[in-house]
């Protein structure tokens, strides 16, 4: 019979095994397993093990959130940047002049967001390049 095992290192999983041997036998002393072969919610790589019980791990969807839009920005405004100079030299097409807008706006969009309604968010569409 398999039996599915858990490494923990700094009460973290560090480590998910399945075996039909003796894990004594096969890795040093220094390992912590736990066997999960029985347990209910299996835990994942990352999760917190403390007093018996693991937990799993809290998702900032917030945060992610932020990083996610300011990526996005970042991108957005590495595009523009071009444009921009070349609109200030009057060297913008009529044609570049409609991207640009289209950025600007999306940037615009971006900075509306709710980023505290994460992970529900529905990003707006990159315009084109």
């Amino acid at each position: 019979m398999m039996a599915l095992y858990a490494r923990i290192e700094n009460n973290k999983v560090a480590e998910i095994f399945e075996t039909d041997g003796n894990m004594k036998e096969m890795f040093p002393d220094s390992f912590i397993w736990v066997d999960v072969t029985d347990e209910k919610t299996k835990p994942q790589y990352g999760w917190s093990y403390s007093k018996g019980k693991f937990t799993a791990p809290v998702i900032d969807y917030n945060s992610i959130a932020d990083q996610d839009r300011q990526y996005r920005m970042n991108v957005a405004s590495d595009t523009i940047s071009i444009w921009q100079t070349k609109l200030l030299l009057g060297r913008l097409s009529d044609g570049d002049k409609v991207k640009l807008n289209s950025w600007l706006d999306y940037i615009d969009a971006l900075n509306d967001l709710d980023t505290t309604k994460a992970p529900d968010i529905t990003w707006p569409d990159v315009p084109a390049i």
